[in-house]
């Protein structure tokens, strides 16, 4: 269903998907609402399987141009003779196995911090066995939050949900669940010989939050530096990727070691304050102040209450793109197309 909505240039393609869960109704469901919106003329095919994930690998027998895992990793659990830890691995080997040539894999979680922690553990399994991250991650070193987890909060994405349907509205309002926002955590990986880092590039990985002693809120960022905090990220969108000039001289923050970046925003003319020519969402970056100068690096993890009550920027307008910040870099050069597997007709999802 996401595909469909998201890539209006795929529909006319004839497509098979294998769909395989352990409950039925998911399946159905799923089935009857894609026969609904893409019509009974669409060159889509749909073959269910009511299956394990093992089961379902085996039946793409390595032709699955991509595969798509969602809330997949949440459900997996710890036995006592093997580790979690044990089990990703295991699965990424299948899933790379099942994947044809120059194939994709993609994998989503909630935006929580447990679900932030199982596709940064799923990415670690997935490069030791020939995949690389191609979104979100700046780099294609260790995830600075696999290991440090709390002080610099969890990797995940929040976008505004105007355009969803009214009766969905409806009924989040009338379970009390009323949301404007969503969030969640992903991973998109490919065949690692085939997919180049980025360089010189952060990308924001937290909601806005304030700091003392500064007017302007600031964000958690990804780096091939580490974990970043920038500075003055008001007007910086979830997700978004920015071109990054180093600074000549390197300020950790004190509780979260995290590499403490000023950023200057680009103006309406694409150029950044200073008359540097810029590029899409192109800042720089200069040195923080000097440990002890300023409050936050004695306060640069704030309390819960001090993130609700964090001031947002303003989400896009009817002028601008409602769709997560992430793509809006990719859609300028057009979407990314799949991989060209000659004959390929097969796609898995779980």
């Amino acid at each position: 269903l996401a595909l469909w909505l998201a890539r209006p240039d795929l529909r006319t393609l004839p497509l098979t998907f294998l769909c395989a869960d352990i409950a039925p109704h998911p399946l159905e469901v799923g089935r009857d609402l894609l026969q609904v919106i893409a019509g009974e003329e669409s060159p889509w095919a749909l073959r269910t399987l009511r299956a394990p994930m093992d089961a379902a690998l085996k039946e793409a027998r390595g032709d699955a141009a991509l595969i798509m895992a969602g809330n997949v990793m949440n459900e997996l659990k710890t036995r006592r003779d093997e580790p979690l830890e044990f089990r990703m691995e295991d699965l990424a080997e299948k899933m790379g196995a099942a994947l044809a040539h120059g194939g994709r894999l993609l994998v989503i979680e909630p935006g929580t911090r447990l679900g932030a922690r199982y596709v940064t553990q799923f990415r670690r399994a997935a490069m030791e066995v020939g995949l690389a991250p191609l979104a979100p991650c700046p780099h294609h070193d260790e995830c600075p939050l696999l290991e440090t987890g709390g002080p610099g909060g969890w990797c995940h994405f929040t976008f505004p949900i105007q355009g969803a349907p009214a009766w969905l509205e409806d009924l989040s309002r009338n379970a009390k669940l009323e949301k404007g926002t969503a969030s969640l955590s992903f991973v998109l990986l490919g065949e690692a010989d085939k997919v180049v880092p980025p360089r010189n590039t952060i990308r924001i990985i937290s909601d806005a939050f304030p700091l003392p002693g500064r007017r302007e809120p600031a964000r958690y960022a990804c780096s091939e530096r580490g974990l970043a905090l920038l500075h003055d990220a008001r007007n910086v969108h979830s997700g978004t990727a920015i071109d990054i000039t180093w600074p000549d001289v390197e300020h950790r923050d004190r509780k979260s070691g995290a590499l403490e970046l000023e950023w200057t925003p680009p103006s309406r003319d694409g150029k950044t304050a200073d008359g540097a020519a810029g590029k899409g969402p192109k800042g720089r970056a200069r040195p923080a102040a000097q440990p002890g100068q300023t409050a936050q690096q004695e306060q640069a993890v704030p309390s819960a209450g001090a993130r609700r009550q964090a001031l947002r920027p303003p989400w896009p307008t009817e002028r601008t793109t409602c769709s997560p910040p992430f793509f809006w870099k990719a859609r300028r050069n057009g979407p990314h197309p799949l991989p060209p597997v000659p004959g390929l007709k097969a796609m898995a999802t779980f």
